[in-house]
This record gives structure tokens, C-alpha cells and sequence, in this order.
């Protein structure tokens, strides 16, 4: 949950932090290549993560580095000391998003679906606060430094919990059990469609994240605080979106599922771009039909190798952080390129290489019963 939040408290506060570090907004929308380098680097141990009893040292860690990252981030003084705090956090965030979903599918292998789409009902309920928070705070005065330290505080809470948490054993016989999980899985292609499908996910949750406020704000005339409560409410339709399709998890297969949320989706993100009023509508509905996607995908991928879900977990969590690194810094480096804010095109774009990817997944018959 504290990941949510030091994800989501960045996207009112760009033009600020700009302008606090010297730089331009689309540098600081490239802060997130520097979260995305942490993010990955941390991939590099997730054949570790099913050995015994070692995820939680990897989920207690994810939160030191969460925190850590954070605490720097709202300290800093020049760029490169920000990127440094970046990167941080992007560790502990691989470590938490890696460790996390790995044991709910081990926890819960004969739902997966149901239960992965619960666990990220966790993290829309935390990112809700985020955008709320730094627009609030940036509004009354406290400026977006107090945002991220409250969130490097937040940060630090779980883990009492994370201490006295069982975490599943490696199973038995498993590749994971020995801590050598097989190296194969990152060149099948069925994985590295799902991969690429959560790869344009991020993309789109992300990029509307971290510059919709700022869209609004400066393209359709709103209030800058309207557009962070608009942002917090995508949050918040994420959230609620989730919730249901805990419920639709049990009536319809997982593909059929993941391709009615990613038609849906491209059509919000074209009306969110194109329509000339109602964008702040098309942003709360666009977060209804992400809301299961990565839950999915996930499920997807896990329940055609349950005996890798460490390294399942892996290179999809790979596939997530190349879309910060990539997808998100696009829309502020398209803007300078092409000037006003052509670079928001690009979300529709995003959604579009999503539903592409859940259609491959569909010809390739990867429905199955619904958990």
C-alpha cells in the first residue's frame, strides 16, 4: 500500500518539482527512468524468492527501500540526488511487488484470479490518498516535499507486520526450492505476451496518473486542485473497480475477462483525448477498466506454469517496470518534440497495444474456468 502512495503523490506535484530542482518537466517525468532502473536491477534476484522462507527478508527490504527512496526524493536538492531517491524506491518496489504476488498465488492456487484482484484492491484503496494528498498539501501552502515525507513515514508502518507474517514455503520439489528456478520461461512467447500486455498496462495507468492533473489543468482550463481530485478519483474508480471484478472472477474466464477491460479501456482513453468536454469523466471511467488487468494478466500467465510462479512473478514484474521506464517519461519527451501536450495521444495508443495483446492470448485459447 505504501508503494501506492509513493507512486501516486507525483503527478500533481511535476511542475513544482520542476521548478524546486532546475529542471524541466519532461526531466522530471524522466525521474521515473530512474525508478524503473531500480524496479528492474531488483528482478535480477527473483529466483531467490521462493527458496524457503526467504520472501519476507525481500518484503521487508521492499519497504526499507521504499521508505529510503521516498525520505530522499523529499530531501533533495539537485536532480541527480532526486533520481538516487528514485531508484531506491524503485528496489524496494520490485522487492514488495515481487515477494506480494508471488505468495498470494502460492497461498491461493485454486484462485488465483479472485485472489490477485483482492490483493490489488489493496493498493487502489492506498493510491487513492496520493494524489489527494499532494494536491491538498501543494494547495494550502506545505509544498510537494511534505507529500514525500509523509509517504517515506507511511512507508515504515508495515513493517512490524511484515515481521511477524508467515510467508509459504517453497514447495517441494519445485524449481524455486533450490533457488534455480529455469531460465526458459524469458523467451516463451505466451509469458512475453502477457509481459507486454502488463508492459502497456503500466503505460496507461501510470501515464494518466502522473500527467492527467496536468492536462486538465493546462489544456481543458481546470482548477489545478480539480484535476488532482480527478486523478484521485481514477484512484478511487480503480479501487471500486477492483472490487467488482473480485465478483466477475468467479462468472467469466479470465481472458474473456481481460478483453472486455481492455476494449473498454481503449475507448475511455479516446474519449479521455478526443472529446471536447467530459475529460475528467473519461479519466474516472478509464480507471473502471484498468481496475483487473494486471490482476489478470498475472493469473493468466501463473495458472499456465504454476510450478514458476516465482519467475512468472518475475519478468512480469519486469514487463511492469519497463513500462514506467519507458511509456510514462514518452508522453513528456512527445510534448517538447511535437510542443503543447500531443504526448497524451500516446495513452490511447497504450490501451490499444493492450487489448492487442489480450487478443493474442484469447486466439492462443488461454481461457480457462474462472477462479
Amino acid at each position: 500500500m505504501s508503494y501506492a502512495v509513493g507512486l501516486t503523490v507525483f503527478g500533481p506535484a511535476v511542475s513544482l518539482i520542476a521548478e524546486s530542482l532546475g529542471a524541466s518537466e519532461a526531466a522530471v517525468g524522466a525521474l521515473y527512468i530512474w525508478l524503473s532502473a531500480g524496479f528492474l536491477c531488483a528482478t535480477a534476484f527473483c529466483w531467490k524468492l521462493s527458496a524457503g522462507g526467504r520472501l519476507k527478508p525481500f518484503a521487508v527490504a521492499g519497504s526499507l527501500g521504499l521508505a529510503g527512496g521516498l525520505y530522499l526524493v523529499s530531501t533533495a536538492s539537485s536532480y541527480p540526488m532526486a533520481a538516487a531517491g528514485m531508484a531506491l524506491f524503485g528496489i524496494g518496489g520490485a522487492f514488495t511487488e515481487i515477494a506480494g504476488n508471488a505468495a498470494i498465488v502460492d497461498l491461493h492456487p485454486d484462485r488465483r484470479t479472485t485472489a490477485l484482484n483482492f490483493y490489488h484492491l489493496m493498493f487502489g484503496v492506498a493510491a487513492l490518498a496520493g494524489p489527494r494528498l499532494s494536491g491538498l498539501l501543494i494547495a494550502e501552502g506545505s509544498g510537494w516535499r511534505t507529500a514525500y515525507l509523509m509517504a517515506a513515514i507511511a512507508a515504515l508502518l508495515p513493517l512490524p507486520l511484515l515481521a511477524g507474517l508467515p510467508f509459504p514455503a517453497a514447495v517441494p520439489g519445485r524449481p524455486e526450492a533450490t533457488g534455480s528456478a529455469p531460465r526458459r520461461l524469458w523467451r516463451n512467447p505466451f509469458v512475453i505476451t502477457v509481459a507486454a500486455g502488463i508492459f502497456f498496462y503500466v503505460g496507461a495507468e501510470i501515464s494518466t496518473s502522473n500527467w492527467a492533473a496536468l492536462y486538465l489543468s493546462r489544456e481543458r482550463g481546470l482548477e489545478p486542485l480539480t484535476g488532482a481530485e480527478a486523478v484521485s478519483n481514477f484512484w478511487l474508480s480503480l479501487t471500486v473497480g477492483r472490487a467488482g471484478i473480485v465478483y466477475l472472477a468467479t462468472r467469466f474466464s479470465p481472458v474473456r475477462l481481460l478483453l472486455g477491460m481492455s476494449l473498454l479501456s481503449l475507448l475511455c482513453s479516446l474519449a479521455f483525448v478526443l472529446l471536447p468536454e467530459g475529460a475528467e469523466t473519461a479519466v474516472v471511467l478509464q480507471g473502471f477498466c484498468l481496475s483487473g488487468v494486471f490482476a489478470t494478466f498475472f493469473a493468466i500467465a501463473v495458472n499456465r506454469y504454476p510450478e514458476a510462479s516465482a519467475e512468472v512473478s518475475a519478468i512480469l514484474t519486469a514487463g511492469a517496470g519497463l513500462g514506467i521506464l519507458l511509456l510514462s517519461p514518452a508522453i513528456g519527451y512527445a510534448n517538447e518534440w511535437a510542443g503543447g501536450f500531443r504526448g497524451i495521444f500516446l495513452i490511447p495508443l497504450y490501451t490499444a497495444a493492450m487489448l492487442v495483446c489480450a487478443f493474442r492470448l484469447h486466439c492462443e485459447g488461454a481461457a480457462g474456468r474462472a477462479s
